[in-house]
């Protein structure tokens, strides 16, 4: 479950390597649950518990002008998109190859990203127990590196992706040249309790082409 951070928005990445799976899920600036990781062949993720808690301005949710201005929120399909496009901007500025769109890393972040709305919660682990490894590969079915970023709260894709950067982990999984293809999942729910969940989950092998 996510940790709230004052005046900011619940961060969560992993990287992992499948087959040999390792994975991290901590930022050094956001509250933390421990290292995630598991074996070959067990289909859930152990927990060490570990709680590091210091703040980050950097990262704090932005709102949209159009959310104060009473406008039409933007199209979640759009923001993922928009989402796709910073994550390639940011990528270039750091002389790594941009991202390909992969319909299948998109259909399990979108999946995770609405099932997050639908529950109220912030984690890697799906509400139905499912390991974030499991749930990729389920769409993404490729023997190679996967990684996820999620977040809350945040109302626009400059927004998370600027939190992302600025937390270490999640930079670091942004920037990995092991990945090659990516999909993101926007979802909105007006009854949870940060309205706005996002799901980014990068992997190694590029099937949109």
């Amino acid at each position: 479950m996510a940790a709230d951070v004052p005046g900011g928005s619940p961060l969560r990445g992993v990287i992992a390597v499948v087959g040999r799976i390792l994975v991290r899920a901590d930022s050094a600036a956001w509250p933390l649950n421990g290292l995630h990781w598991a074996r070959p062949g067990r289909s859930a993720w152990r927990l060490g518990r570990r709680q590091l808690v210091t703040g980050l301005a950097a990262a704090t949710a932005l709102v949209d002008p159009r959310l104060v201005a009473g406008e039409s929120a933007p199209d979640p399909h759009d923001l993922a998109s928009a989402v796709l496009d910073a994550v390639n901007a940011f990528r270039i500025t750091q002389d790594r190859e941009p991202l390909t769109l992969s319909p299948g890393l998109q259909a399990a972040a979108q999946a995770h990203a609405d099932d997050m709305a639908r529950n109220d919660f912030v984690a890697h682990t799906s509400s139905d127990g499912t390991s974030a490894v499991e749930r990729i590969r389920r769409y993404y079915p490729y023997n190679t590196w996967l990684g996820e970023n999620v977040a809350a709260g945040f109302t626009n894709a400059a927004a998370v992706v600027a939190g992302w950067q600025a937390s270490p982990r999640h930079r670091e999984g942004l920037l990995m040249v092991e990945f090659r293809a990516a999909g993101v999942g926007v979802a909105v729910s007006e009854q949870s309790r940060y309205r706005w969940f996002w799901t980014c989950d990068l992997g190694g092998e590029q099937d949109g082409v």
